[in-house]
């Protein structure tokens, strides 16, 4: 006997309709209900799941240096200071700094990390995310668990690869 489930997701974007089936997916995935995350909960699950993906060195430095400053509303110009202390001799060689957290982020939340400052003619991270930052990563840059921090969100199961991105898939014919 075969069983045949259909599903349908309706929204005003093509991003939209992927944010309905993520959010769908999760509450399959964790048992519970889309709605019962909060918002900060959720920011925190997924800049916690960006930071346990950081690998470089450089990367992980800068993150938590613009989380320093982003606590006290400022940024992070991009100068010769900044180039030297990761010792980069351009913008082209240090873009791997912030494309790797940035590709991340927009994997996980489909958001950037790291925003560009015009203004300042440098970098900025978002409040939000950078209180996340600092209370999971101490001075060291290493990743504490969320056990050891003031209570934390609960986090959802480790998403996993679906395939094709919804978002690219071409319509099927037939």
């Amino acid at each position: 006997m075969a069983v045949r489930v259909q599903v349908v997701f309706e929204g005003e974007t093509m991003e939209g309709v992927v944010a309905e089936v993520r959010r769908w997916l999760g509450a399959q995935s964790v048992g519970r209900e889309p709605d019962q995350e909060t918002e900060e909960a959720r920011r925190e699950r997924e800049v916690r799941g960006v930071l346990g993906a950081i690998k470089g060195p450089d990367s992980r430095q800068f993150v938590r240096e613009l989380a320093e400053a982003a606590v006290q509303g400022q940024g992070i110009p991009f100068d010769d200071a900044l180039k030297g202390r990761f010792g980069k001799i351009n913008g082209t060689a240090f873009a791997g700094i912030v494309g790797g957290p940035n590709k991340l982020m927009r994997r996980i939340a489909n958001r950037d990390l790291i925003a560009r400052d015009t203004v300042l003619g440098g970098y900025r991270l978002d409040p939000l995310d950078a209180s996340v930052v600092l209370a999971a990563w101490p001075e060291d840059g290493s990743l504490r668990s969320p056990g050891s921090d003031p209570p934390a969100a609960t986090s959802a199961a480790p998403s996993r690869p679906l395939g094709i991105p919804l978002d690219r898939a071409l319509p099927r014919r037939g």
